[in-house]
């Protein structure tokens, strides 16, 4: 009887384990921020589980000039329009803040838990005569 129940303790154990989802990251095409040209970098799976949580990393790298200018986090219900989340919403944290300066080596992460949009986006402005890659990863999971 003793066997039964240590095979059936270590099954579910074994089960349990295996539920565990990490998430896989998906990276976004690397893409430059010229000038003081907009670009967007939309995650492009729609999020319809407000049980989620979803992690945002971007990284920026100097091509030319000085870079300068910001990345900040939008979200959407319907993937037309979107709007700026700010950490003062109760379901984002950003970190080193909810505006990320562009800068060399710059790295921002915003992670989302609970929210309520289906689409999101990071939206990037540069300044006068820069160039600045900036790749972007995702990760999302249900909780």
């Amino acid at each position: 009887m003793k066997k039964v129940v240590l095979l059936f303790a270590l099954f579910a154990f074994a089960l349990g384990a295996m539920a565990q989802n990490k998430g896989t990251v998906t990276s976004l095409t690397v893409d430059s921020i010229s000038s003081a040209s907009a670009v967007n970098f939309p995650l492009v799976t729609q999020f319809k589980n407000n049980d989620q949580v979803i992690a945002i990393q971007a990284v920026c790298a100097n091509v030319t000039g000085t870079s300068e200018g910001n990345l900040y986090l939008e979200g959407s219900l319907d993937g037309t329009s979107y709007e700026t989340i700010t950490s003062t919403s109760g379901f984002m944290y950003a970190y080193p803040n909810d505006t990320l300066t562009i800068t060399d080596g710059a790295i921002g992460v915003w992670y989302l838990e609970n929210t309520p949009f289906n689409y999101y986006r990071l939206q990037g402005t540069g300044g006068a005569g820069d160039n600045t890659e900036v790749t972007v990863k995702w990760v999302y999971k249900n909780k």
